[in-house]
């Protein structure tokens, strides 16, 4: 960010600090505390909102002693607004840095004047920030927060090898728990036991004649327009999976009977699916972050988008 965006960023922050009116308070939201019942009625309330779904979401937690989001009360101490957070530590060069992934940010419509002081609690804390949804209104209020506006794209690839879908493979798919455990990396490991609570699928595909080309995934399969859709996450070895995609989509399409792969990304780079496929679409997507380590690789673990 150039100094005169640091310079604007600094204005705006101070600016409204001088607006912020004690009529209101900001509070964090700890699993089995004093607000969490009152926050969980209050967006069971919302019927904007899928509760289902958010509150798997809100059950996520990558690490102790962090709100799984801030609420937002007004004069007569009553919950008007709620912004998600999941924390998580992760590994950058020989340090472990602080993220904070936002999500389902609501507020009332006759107090969003105010709903700035939700995010605002978090800024202060100078954390690593991601949100994957930002809702397109919002995106301007984050801008002027700081974060950089970019374009994800989610690309989804229908593949179907008919040679190597039923002939015998050098390759297979091991989900036993142990095995995993014992077959990882340390990097792998740790998103392996961050991630072993979440209704996500998590294997080893295992290279029969050479373990050294074994390959930690993690995705889920989810339905769009009802096509079951199984979406990597994570992939341990890239350049292996992508030069090799031929021999190992058909063996996960087996597993967890879909024909259709998606993946989220910011670079044709980190394309890992098939890339000349008679049958792909990709939709863009605006993200946002902030304090991002320099260098650091993109991809979408720790978020909501990973259940």
């Amino acid at each position: 960010m150039s100094t005169k965006e640091n310079q604007n960023e600094s204005t705006f922050i101070k600016n409204l600090k001088k607006r912020k009116s004690e009529k209101f308070k900001v509070e964090p939201v700890f699993h089995d505390s004093k607000f969490e019942l009152e926050t969980l009625s209050y967006l069971r309330k919302q019927r904007y909102l899928d509760f289902l779904k958010i509150k798997i979401f809100l059950k996520i937690k990558f690490i102790n002693n962090f709100p799984f989001g801030y609420i937002l009360k007004n004069e007569l101490d009553q919950v008007v607004g709620f912004l998600g957070t999941m924390f998580c530590t992760r590994k950058y060069d020989d340090s472990m840095l602080t993220f904070c992934n936002l999500h389902t940010w609501i507020v009332e419509k006759s107090y969003r004047l105010n709903s700035y002081l939700l995010l605002l609690e978090i800024m202060e804390k100078k954390y690593a920030i991601t949100t994957f949804t930002p809702i397109k209104s919002l995106v301007g209020l984050y801008k002027k927060f700081g974060f950089k506006e970019l374009q994800m794209k989610y690309r989804v690839v229908f593949f179907f090898n008919f040679l190597n879908f039923f002939k015998d493979q050098r390759f297979k798919i091991e989900t036993d728990n142990l095995f995993i455990k014992q077959n990882l990396k340390k990097e792998d490991l740790k998103i392996y036991e961050d991630h072993h609570h979440l209704p996500c699928h998590k294997f080893i595909i295992v290279d029969k004649f050479d373990s050294s080309n074994n390959i930690f995934v993690l995705g889920s399969k989810n339905k769009k327009k009802n096509i079951s859709i199984f979406n990597i996450t994570h992939i341990s070895n890239k350049n292996f999976f992508k030069k090799n995609n031929s021999m190992l989509l058909p063996i996960i399409a087996k597993k967890y009977k879909t024909l259709f792969f998606g993946q989220y990304y910011l670079d044709t780079k980190e394309i890992f699916l098939p890339q000349k496929n008679f049958f792909s679409r990709e939709i863009d997507q605006s993200i946002c972050v902030k304090n991002l380590p320099h260098r650091f690789s993109f991809d979408i673990l720790y978020s909501e988008l990973v259940c």
